[in-house]
């Protein structure tokens, strides 16, 4: 497997940009027409299939021929035979104007070997060629990245094709079967790796760092299970180092929600279970993810059949959060499914920002994450866009949150309070609410808190009237959910509306018992948002993980429906659950819309 980066002409090499990144082993056509090339140059001395490029994935070679030879229906094994040829090509159009290679027209039919720093310029490449352009139309290679050594050139997958483990057992009496793999091999080599997470239901710390030979200064993150510590809610015990010669190993422990908890006084226990088998190699240029039905054991490893999944992403010229947000619903399941694993230890947030360094457009696979809780179907909240000015910048996502503190506002009708409950029927009376049964409240940072620096004041007002009369506090925002949401909107990476229930919330009130009301936050790019790959600082990455964490999404089985419903029957051809316990501890309980 391997990569190339190409970087347009005329853009400097200090510069920001978004680089063109090339994947061995697939034929790439530059022209004019989008609808016949896969890289686009509005040139006019550009033609609508200008030349082509091939990165052999067997020599590691980047080349290029002026024309069009193949389509991508194309047997790679004739594209690679052609590319290697030596002789003239024949039989095929070359480009109007020409192809350039420092400076050199290329002759016809002649393939040449592309190298780092090498400038490929379209009809403006010679000096006395197109005198009118003024425009210079190329690229320069800027890297060639081979993601594995001469001796594991074998280890490849375009992410369409299942794997299994090899067994110890049959390592010396069958040959070498090409859709077999070792965990040794997967992580080769060793010494290129940056840092490793790994999600696991068990787990063997010494087999995995003597089997893969780990170095002792590389950081590895290991998310498992453990009943006790999962269900303790000091973030403390919830993370260890097993190694005293391995600094940088740390395992911990996710916490299980609180709405899965039974017994008296919600004791922390439940019936859940982390069951996931992930991994996610960090390389320089590129990450590797791996999905598996193997637990992190020896005898899962060597002595049980499991299957074995993964893919190679590129990386960026620079941090991309927006892709979370984007097209790629890999990158978004895959931040937010990290995102619930570490988010009970800070300083582990830092995982979401090395996401957002790599590409996952490409993935050939849909991602659904197995997560304890209670899950629903991913609402349709198009109810609430009457709310929402179309000017509003794009929304980001929904977070599921809640009202406290009214019972210290509203408890007591015969005082002051009274009137706080008349001032709260008055105003929520006076919306029209959506088709949802929900109005739309205001948040308010409060800087005057002593006993909380991060405090939201939820307050329903009459917003056609700015009077303070037409205003009354319903409450805050819990703890937990102002911690990450005030650095975020103090820095305007995020801006947001928030809707409650006005039947909910007046009973509530007039209760003076119930310590919440649901409340739904729909979170909007802020005026930073653009630029967070710059203006974020290290202590903000733990609020962004949370906000991640907390976007509702389908999980668990809802999330199988939605794949299987999106795909459809014809283009959806097979199914694989990486965590081999099919229950509701690993998967969740599933509960119907209400």
């Amino acid at each position: 497997m391997g990569f190339c980066y190409l970087r347009p002409l005329g853009s400097g090499a200090g510069e920001r940009q978004q680089l063109t990144c090339l994947i061995s082993d697939r034929l790439y056509t530059v022209g004019r027409k989008r609808r016949h090339c896969q890289i686009k140059f509005n040139h006019c001395c550009v033609s609508r299939r200008h030349c082509q490029i091939f990165l052999d994935g067997d020599d590691r070679k980047l080349r290029l021929v002026d024309g069009f030879l193949f389509s991508r229906a194309s047997r790679l094994e004739e594209v690679r035979r052609t590319f290697r040829s030596e002789s003239e090509c024949l039989g095929f159009k070359v480009s109007q104007n020409g192809v350039y290679l420092n400076g050199q027209r290329l002759r016809r039919g002649i393939v040449a070997d592309l190298s780092e720093g090498d400038e490929v310029a379209f009809g403006c490449g010679g000096l006395g060629s197109a005198p009118c352009c003024k425009m210079r139309c190329g690229f320069v290679v800027r890297s060639i990245v081979r993601s594995e050594k001469e001796t594991n050139l074998d280890l490849y997958s375009d992410g369409k094709t299942f794997f299994l483990n090899r067994l110890e057992y049959t390592g010396h009496l069958t040959s070498y079967h090409h859709r077999e793999v070792t965990l040794k091999e997967l992580l080769h080599p060793v010494e290129s790796l940056k840092q490793v997470f790994i999600a696991t239901f068990t787990c063997d710390v010494s087999w995995f760092l003597q089997c893969c030979q780990i170095p002792k200064h590389l950081p590895v993150t290991i998310a498992c299970h453990c009943t006790e510590k999962c269900w303790n809610s000091d973030c403390h015990v919830r993370s260890r180092v097993p190694c005293s010669n391995y600094p940088n190993l740390l395992l911990i422990y996710p916490p299980f929600p609180d709405e899965i908890a039974f017994g008296k006084e919600h004791k922390k226990k439940g019936v859940a279970c982390h069951h996931p088998k992930l991994f996610v190699l960090q390389r320089e240029e590129s990450v590797r993810i791996i999905i598996t039905s193997a637990n992190l054991t020896a005898k899962q490893w060597n002595q049980i059949t499991n299957t074995v999944w993964w893919q190679d992403f590129p990386c960026r010229d620079g941090p991309d959060y927006t892709s979370f947000f984007g097209r790629s619903d890999f990158a978004a399941h895959l931040a937010g499914f990290i995102a619930s694993l570490v988010v009970g230890v800070p300083r582990q947030a830092h995982w979401i920002k090395e996401l957002a360094k790599y590409d996952f457009a490409r993935a050939t696979a849909h991602l659904i994450a197995s997560i304890p809780g209670v899950h629903s179907p991913n609402n349709n909240f198009s109810g609430i866009d009457c709310f929402v000015s179309p000017a509003t910048a794009k929304c980001l996502g929904f977070v599921q949150a809640s009202v406290v503190g009214l019972s210290h506002r509203f408890n007591d009708i015969t005082k002051s309070s009274g009137t706080e409950l008349r001032k709260l029927a008055s105003c929520l009376g006076m919306f029209q609410d959506s088709s949802l049964g929900l109005v739309e409240v205001i948040l308010k940072r409060n800087h005057n808190i002593p006993a909380d620096a991060n405090a939201i004041s939820v307050i329903v007002a009459n917003v056609d009237k700015q009077a303070d009369v037409d205003c009354v506090q319903l409450g805050f925002l819990p703890r937990d959910v102002a911690k990450w949401v005030s650095p975020l909107l103090d820095n305007s990476f995020l801006e947001l509306s928030a809707f409650i229930h006005p039947k909910e919330a007046l009973a509530a009130a007039l209760d003076g018992k119930h310590a919440k009301v649901q409340c739904l936050l729909c979170v909007i790019e802020g005026p930073n948002f653009s630029k967070t790959s710059r203006l974020i600082l290290p202590e903000h990455l733990s609020a962004l993980c949370s906000f991640i964490a907390s976007i509702q999404r389908c999980l668990g089985l809802w999330r199988l429906q939605e794949v299987c419903t999106r795909s459809g029957h014809s283009a959806f051809g097979w199914i694989y659950c990486g965590s081999h316990n099919f229950s509701p501890a690993a998967w969740g309980r599933i509960v119907s819309p209400f």
